[in-house]
């Protein structure tokens, strides 16, 4: 009996105590996995994708529904929220390409007439490449203020109200949030760059990217880490991000154990 009632009671003590291990770890952890450079562009929502980091570092979306211009233009910004999106700024004969090698039929891209001039949606840059098809623009009834791609690469002037697809662009050069770090041995991030006065956002990224990693983390307003990882403690609200930066008050360094992530603009 003796033996019996120990075994039971020991079994019991297991149980609690593995049920407060759960309820610790729920109460404190984050479980979902560490976010890598596996897939980049999903962190800004589903269908995004980098094509090659050689030619951009970009992401790009691919509609599977026809808008027209002016409204595939809205729902490119909305799409790509804190990123910055727009319908796609191409800049280079090999980015042309690579955008051509992905679709099969035509889509919109950013580039409108502006009082006779072409520029981009977004930057309002001045389009200084293009790749207008032979007779191309035309204006075709002083109507077609809008840019298509053909499946080709060639681009063509059309009429702003036509139904297309479109391709969106947005930059992951960009913040991605505030998030939970740990005390050793259990750092969120890998490589510390230690303290600095002069440490800001940028400076700290720069450091990172020179030191061949995807992300940075800027923390208690002038530690820098980099890392090729990042969340496995899980994100924290932004409002404990929110320490100003040493080398510039007007701008935030994350907080106490909190790290604000940003990507550096390498891909690997």
């Amino acid at each position: 009996m003796r033996a019996r009632k120990y075994r039971l009671e020991k079994t019991t003590m297991i149980v609690i105590a593995f049920t407060l291990l759960i309820a610790m770890t729920a109460a404190t952890d984050w479980h979902g996995a560490p976010i890598t450079n596996v897939d980049a562009c999903d962190v800004i929502g589903n269908g995004w994708k980098q094509l090659d980091p050689a030619v951009s570092h970009s992401c790009y979306f691919f509609s599977g529904k026809e808008k027209t211009n002016e409204k595939a233009e809205g729902r490119c910004v909305i799409k790509g929220g804190q990123y910055g999106g727009h319908l796609v700024q191409i800049n280079s004969q090999e980015e042309n390409q690579m955008i051509a090698n992905e679709i099969n039929e035509t889509h919109w891209i950013g580039a409108r007439s502006v009082s006779g001039s072409w520029k981009w949606f977004g930057s309002d840059d001045e389009v200084t490449y293009n790749n207008w098809a032979s007779d191309e623009p035309n204006d075709h009834n002083k109507d077609e203020d809008c840019v298509q791609i053909y499946s080709n690469g060639l681009w063509n002037d059309q009429r702003c109200n036509k139904h297309l697809r479109y391709i969106c662009e947005a930059n992951l050069e960009h913040y991605l949030g505030c998030f939970v770090d740990r005390q050793n041995p259990n750092r969120d991030l890998t490589l510390s760059l230690g303290f600095s006065q002069q440490r800001t956002p940028d400076e700290c990224r720069l450091k990172c990217y020179d030191s061949g990693y995807i992300y940075a983390g800027l923390q208690w307003s002038k530690t820098c880490w980099c890392s090729n990882t990042f969340g496995k403690h899980g994100p924290a609200p932004e409002s404990e991000c929110n320490i100003p930066c040493t080398g510039d008050a007007s701008l935030k360094c994350g907080g106490y154990f909190r790290n604000a992530i940003y990507t550096t603009g390498l891909y690997l």
